[in-house]
């Protein structure tokens, strides 16, 4: 695992000399403190959240598997309770967040989705993540990871920032730490997110769709699904 987290680090070092994380604590301590935020909290994330889950979910079953990374304090699982779904799982790293999560009546794992361990025994119809992957040292790694446990023909529901120039820029040390996973997903990259869709088919995934919203901020949404080998 030691040798994986530090392989993870020199990935994000790569992308630029000025900045880099001295080792893998450096990181873990730059997304659960220096990065920490509670969407429950924020009642214009919370909201956009909501809006995501309706928009999302609307035609998808109430008994289908639902694998949400990270599910952060529970603003999402309390909605999906809310609609009647029955069968979802949380990942999420952060004590305090999972302690609230656990009040919406579904499984919360306690996974680095960075490195993991990734010890899911379920196979699901829906992963949905928001505003996460982002936040990750090597997305291509996490992602191949957490769609092992999608069925063949699941889907992957992702919302990223877009455009996130700021978090693309050494100078802005703060962003530039927390938002690790922009530069590798070309969220910084202005062309409609031609880049970014780009780099998720290279990773081995099909776009059955995308578009632009600003629930939050500026955000582009995907569709995906696994390409057939």
């Amino acid at each position: 695992m030691e040798d994986l987290q530090q392989a993870l680090v020199n990935f994000s070092n790569k992308r630029n000399d000025l900045v880099k994380f001295k080792n893998y604590e450096d990181y873990i301590i730059a997304q659960t403190v220096e990065g920490l935020s509670h969407e429950i909290n924020l009642e214009h994330w919370s909201n956009g959240q909501i809006r995501c889950i309706n928009e999302k979910f609307k035609d998808i079953p109430k008994d289908c598997s639902i694998l949400i990374a990270s599910c952060g304090d529970g603003v999402c699982l309390k909605h999906l309770n809310e609609l009647g779904y029955t069968n979802v799982t949380g990942l999420e790293i952060v004590d305090e967040k999972i302690s609230n999560a656990k009040k919406f009546n579904f499984n919360i794992i306690k996974t680095d989705i960075c490195s993991g361990p990734f010890n899911l025994t379920e196979i699901y119809d829906i992963l949905y993540s928001s505003h996460t992957l982002e936040h990750v040292l090597c997305p291509e790694y996490t992602i191949k990871e957490l769609s092992k446990f999608l069925k063949p023909d699941g889907l992957i529901h992702m919302i990223l920032p877009y455009p996130d120039w700021d978090a693309a820029n050494p100078g802005d040390l703060h962003r530039f730490r927390v938002h690790c996973g922009v530069v590798p997903l070309g969220l910084h990259i202005v062309d409609n997110g031609k880049s970014t869709c780009n780099i998720f088919k290279s990773m081995g995934f099909d776009i059955l769709d995308y578009s632009f919203h600003s629930y939050r901020e500026g955000e582009i949404h995907l569709v995906m699904k696994k390409s057939k080998e």
